[in-house]
């Protein structure tokens, strides 16, 4: 049971998208529903698919506690959009996708210090 669990601590968070998430995917072109199944691959893959058939590209990307990859593609006209995480064995599953994607600019968030955080 150690060696199972151990083998699927990489991909653990892959899994768990996929289970929560996998029933409410949608795709933005035609909005047809994606089927788990099919929605995990090697990143190099995901990535070529994503750029020939929706025209999207990364656009953001960070790293998450567990060591995965989280991006954002989208495509240049902001028609389609999907968030992809890429666990650290190099699994990539689709979490989600959409239409209409707003970049925004960056604002800084203002704080304002209470008496007693001032006093400290």
């Amino acid at each position: 049971m150690k060696a199972l669990l151990k083998a699927l601590t990489p991909i653990l968070p892959a899994i768990i998208a996929v289970t929560i998430l996998g029933p409410t995917w949608v795709k933005s072109a035609g909005a047809q529903m994606l089927s788990p199944a099919t929605q995990c691959t090697v990143r190099e893959t995901a990535m070529k698919n994503l750029a020939s058939k929706y025209d999207e590209v990364p656009v953001h990307i960070g790293l998450t506690n567990s060591g995965a990859i989280i991006e954002v593609t989208t495509s240049t006209d902001g028609e389609s959009w999907s968030i992809i995480l890429t666990t650290p064995a190099g699994v990539s599953c689709m979490v989600a996708a959409g239409e209409h994607w707003e970049q925004l600019q960056p604002k800084r968030a203002k704080f304002t210090p209470s008496a007693e955080e001032r006093v400290h």
